[in-house]
């Protein structure tokens, strides 16, 4: 009885060890896939809108100086 019970067992590990490994391998194509997609300006700017929120453009810095300049 107690045989049976371990290969069931270890059965069930292998199943879960199986189902763990798929996941982690379409998790990892995933990453690699999204990272290189964010690669291409077009896809980023579809994807994300942080670009368009990073940061002050350098047009606009110059503005921000001499406006701090008058305030202070």
């Amino acid at each position: 009885m107690a045989g049976n019970d371990n290969r069931q067992s270890a059965a069930r590990i292998d199943g879960w060890t199986r189902i763990l490994i798929r996941i982690l391998v379409c998790l990892l194509v995933s990453m690699t896939v999204a990272q290189y997609a964010l690669q291409f300006p077009a896809v980023r700017n579809w994807l994300t809108g942080v670009d368009r929120l990073e940061g002050i453009p350098y047009s606009d810095a110059l503005f921000f100086c001499k406006f701090a300049r008058i305030v202070v």
